[in-house]
């Protein structure tokens, strides 16, 4: 948790309880989570979208522990990959949106494929936002 924005020494380790999955949701066990420069941003108090005291965070990789009600193709036990817009990462357990979820294959590599799908994703965003500028005018 980081309680005031400041260096990472402002960070601390605290006990929460984390809620049932909203209808929407699914609750993780991560096995392991992305650092970003975002995150780093969020904990120096430079970039907007988080707020204190508050868990940074935007990217991991986990175990499905249950799902909402309203959740359909994640069951608990699946493995995912997932990019949030909302932060809360830095968390040994999280919920998270299911439309922000990307399913894993079961094996043994597990890392590797979390960040083919952060290029995938990257690629896809980027290409977005790329597709929006206006076009260059040709004389």
């Amino acid at each position: 948790m980081v309680p005031s924005t400041g260096d990472p020494e402002v960070m601390a380790l605290t006990d929460v309880t984390v809620s049932a999955p909203g209808p929407q949701q699914v609750r993780i066990r991560q096995t392991a989570i992305a650092v970003n420069y975002l995150d780093l941003q969020h904990r120096r108090g430079i970039s907007a979208g988080f707020d204190l005291p508050g868990t940074p965070g935007v990217e991991g990789v986990g175990e499905i522990i249950d799902v909402g009600e309203q959740v359909n193709g994640f069951f608990p036990g699946d493995r995912i990959a997932y990019m949030s817009r909302k932060p809360g990462a830095y968390a040994e357990i999280r919920c998270i949106d299911a439309d922000a979820c990307i399913p894993l294959p079961d094996g043994r590599i597990r890392y590797r494929r979390f960040n083919l799908a952060q290029g995938c994703y990257r690629c896809v965003y980027y290409s977005a936002e790329f597709s929006r500028l206006p076009r260059a005018r040709r004389s």
